[in-house]
């Protein structure tokens, strides 16, 4: 390397000299800079400008290395070399003010993380305090009757007045709990009285039950306490007993004038002896007057008897339909099918019994 090369070479890279002042200035006065947490803006302002002052400083040497080495290898050798042992100097400064910058840059993201968690935490609390008070989703909010939150209002609710509507959603739900208290009790009541009076051939006439000359509205039943509906159901008791009796008495004339006439059938088939003859007239003698006595009365019944087998068949069978006894099932879809059966035997009952009711009015 010639002296003139090497004096240019010399005097070009003192341009690099005020750069090297500047890094003694800049260890001495940005090493101790600090940042005292999120809120300290300033400090944050001021680590940044200094960060600036050095990487701008750093570009100045790249800089002035392009510069000096667009001429010979040689020069550019040196200068890179120059450069590099200025910027190994100026990049520890810059990095322990990037660190510092990174340090809060991850503490404001931590921050908002948690503040967004303890923003999720706090409406699923308050989604969790909705659902045990009995509220439910409908798609757009929480509601129970009347009481409803939009969903876009859970966060903002005030307290006092979050805590005021769950009051209200607890009170409507008491009080629809007690109302589906009583009407499963109702239910249970009426399957258990209902099924007593059809035993007794009380039927349904719209909303009435009715037999013989006693008709009695279904609210009115169901008002009744037990001690009035046990008179009630005695009342019943006893009608169905008389007209058991009733028909089993006419079952025995039916039978004793069915007896009869095959008796004489038997006879008219039979040939006949003299004896036989005086006999059977003796016998016709002596039944003629019992026979004739007996006959309107015979007749009468079988005339009744036919005009009410109808009646008492469509009775039996609205007797028999009510007397199946339905399992009681334990999945649901034995439940349910078992239900739609009870729902079809009471309509043809509630059929039948309108037939009945139109042929005892006749």
């Amino acid at each position: 390397m010639n002296k003139e090369f090497e004096m240019e070479l010399t005097n070009s890279l003192k341009r690099f000299n005020p750069i090297d002042g500047e890094i003694e200035r800049m260890k001495k006065e940005y090493s101790t800079l600090t940042i005292n947490g999120v809120q300290d803006s300033e400090g944050l302002k001021v680590v940044h400008s200094a960060r600036m002052e050095v990487k701008a400083k750093r570009l100045e040497v790249d800089k002035i290395r392009k510069d000096l080495v667009a001429d010979a290898n040689t020069w550019t050798k040196a200068v890179n070399n120059e450069a590099r042992r200025i910027r190994e100097q100026l990049e520890p400064i810059e990095a322990d003010l990037q660190t510092k910058e990174d340090a809060i840059k991850a503490e404001k993201e931590r921050i908002k993380a948690e503040e967004q968690r303890q923003r999720q935490e706090f409406i699923t609390g308050r989604i969790n305090q909705m659902l045990d008070a009995g509220m439910t989703w409908n798609g757009a909010g929480y509601t129970i009757a009347d009481v409803f939150i939009d969903k876009d209002d859970i966060e903002e609710y005030d307290e006092l007045d979050f805590v005021t509507m769950l009051n209200d959603a607890r009170r409507m739900k008491a009080l629809m709990d007690e109302q589906e208290q009583k009407r499963q009790e109702w239910n249970q009541r009426y399957e258990h009285r209902s099924k007593i009076l059809f035993q007794y051939g009380v039927s349904m006439q719209g909303d009435y039950f009715h037999k013989g000359n006693i008709s009695i509205h279904i609210n009115d039943l169901m008002g009744h306490s037990e001690e009035n509906f046990l008179k009630l159901e005695e009342q019943f008791r006893q009608m169905h007993e008389a007209e058991v009796l009733e028909q089993q008495k006419k079952d025995a004339e039916l039978e004793e004038l069915r007896r009869l006439k095959a008796e004489l059938e038997a006879e008219k088939s039979q040939p006949q002896s003299p004896q036989i003859g005086w006999m059977k007239s003796m016998k016709e003698k002596a039944t003629a007057e019992a026979r004739e006595e007996s006959h309107n009365t015979v007749t009468e019944a079988e005339r009744m008897i036919a005009e009410q087998s109808d009646l008492d068949k469509i009775k039996k069978l609205i007797t028999d339909i009510r007397a199946v006894e339905l399992p009681e099932c334990e999945s649901e879809d034995a439940v349910e099918a078992v239900g739609r059966c009870k729902v079809s035997f009471d309509r043809i009952c509630a059929g039948l019994e309108e037939a009945v009711f139109s042929l005892e009015l006749v």
